[in-house]
């Protein structure tokens, strides 16, 4: 999985920054690296494979997995989900 594969990811679920770093527990830096246009990574395996495994569930159940994981962040206005 490369940079642009992931940023689709992300635009695909609607995802920002604070939503993304919570899900996949980055730092700044690598969700700078990953989703920077001046570079075009490989994505961790790890990384890769969990978002190979959401788009396996379908959108619906991904979503629900996904609104579960955040609502454990602290921030309230990042628990929630643009549909």
């Amino acid at each position: 999985m490369k940079s642009e594969d992931f940023k689709s990811f992300l635009r695909k679920y609607k995802l920002s920054k604070p939503q993304a770093m919570h899900l996949f527990k980055f730092q700044k830096t690598t969700y700078h690296k990953y989703t920077s246009p001046k570079f075009n990574e490989e994505i961790s395996d790890s990384i890769a494979l969990v978002c190979d495994c959401l788009e396996h569930m379908g959108k619906g159940k991904a979503y629900r997995f996904i609104e579960e994981k955040l609502s454990t962040h602290p921030d309230k206005a990042v628990r929630k989900l643009k549909k």
